[in-house]
């Protein structure tokens, strides 16, 4: 189900385009809300799922890279307003917050996590990051391979030496 982001879809337009009965929508939910909150739900499920990818485990970050392209590829009509359009903050946030600290992860920042300068900085410093990737993601604004290694580039040659050189934040 197409879900619009921008206004309110009626509960008529739900039951009309899932083809069920006004007396089971209410059976489920109480209004047209509790239908964007499940798929919401959903949808952090199904990213939590991801980040827990084998190839992440295994350091295989292109081919990671390639699966997160992939998902947001196929969820576009949900993630484009969610995550880029900003159309429910509280999941945009959740969801930026998530990709910074899996970046803090995969490049051995996690440690940080507890000391609030540094932290903070580093915060700062990956939220260019996640959007380049948003808008790679969202719009198609690189190719997914000239994403990644913009992304590995920014990291490897720039944020990594600046955090370790700079800010005295050693990363692996």
């Amino acid at each position: 189900m197409k879900y619009n982001f921008q206004n309110v879809m009626t509960v008529k337009e739900i039951i009309d385009e899932a083809k069920i009965h006004r007396t089971t929508f209410y059976f489920y939910y109480q209004n047209t809300t509790d239908v964007l909150d499940e798929l919401i739900c959903w949808l952090k499920e199904e990213i939590v799922d991801i980040y827990s990818s084998r190839l992440r485990a295994d350091g295989n970050f292109n081919e990671f890279y390639k699966e997160m392209y992939e998902y947001f590829k196929t969820r576009k009509e949900y993630l484009v307003p969610l995550v880029c359009e900003s159309r429910h903050p509280e999941f945009a946030l959740w969801y930026r917050n998530n990709q910074r600290e899996m970046f803090k992860e995969d490049i051995g920042l996690a440690s940080y996590r507890t000391d609030k300068d540094k932290n903070k900085i580093i915060n700062i410093a990956l939220s260019g990051i996640v959007e380049e990737q948003i808008q790679t993601f969202g719009y198609g604004e690189l190719s997914i391979d000239d994403s990644f290694y913009l992304e590995l580039g920014t990291l490897q040659y720039g944020l990594i030496k600046t955090l370790q050189g700079r800010f005295k934040i050693k990363t692996k």
